[in-house]
């Protein structure tokens, strides 16, 4: 919850300890590649990402896609930050957002600052609840 510290964690070479040394992390889990919302989402972080930049927020996508998916997601969408593969859903499971019946990441948000502590979190309650882009850099501001 909000207030608790982040689980850290090192999944194909992204520490997310090593990373909150340069500023706040903005992790979001997404369902994968193959859902059309999870790849508007992804794009729309894109076009915003001047703004995460300003304000020293570091994003990162992970899915419980595997590494190749997660490799071409990132090239074929064209995205400038880290998209992560949690194939064996270790991280997804770590943050308690395991859908149980679709083995899935839900959508969610969540900010760390720099201290490792969770300053925002979002869950969504099904596959297309997502927070907006300025909602999460208005929470980023809050930093």
């Amino acid at each position: 919850k909000v207030g608790d510290k982040s689980p850290m964690f090192d999944l194909q070479g992204f520490e997310l300890g090593e990373h909150l040394k340069r500023g706040p992390v903005v992790l979001v889990f997404y369902r994968g590649f193959f859902w059309g919302l999870c790849r508007q989402q992804l794009v729309e972080l894109q076009a915003s990402i001047g703004a995460f930049k300003r304000l020293k927020g570091r994003l990162v996508a992970v899915s419980a896609d595997d590494l190749e998916t997660a490799i071409q997601t990132k090239l074929s969408l064209k995205l400038s930050f880290d998209v992560l593969g949690d194939s064996k859903r270790k991280i997804i499971q770590l943050y308690g957002i395991l859908h149980p019946d679709e083995n899935l990441a839900r959508p969610a948000v969540f900010l760390i600052d720099q201290s490792g502590y969770l300053r925002f979190r979002y869950i969504g309650s099904n596959a297309a609840d997502r927070p907006t882009n300025a909602r999460i850099i208005n929470a980023l501001k809050w930093l």
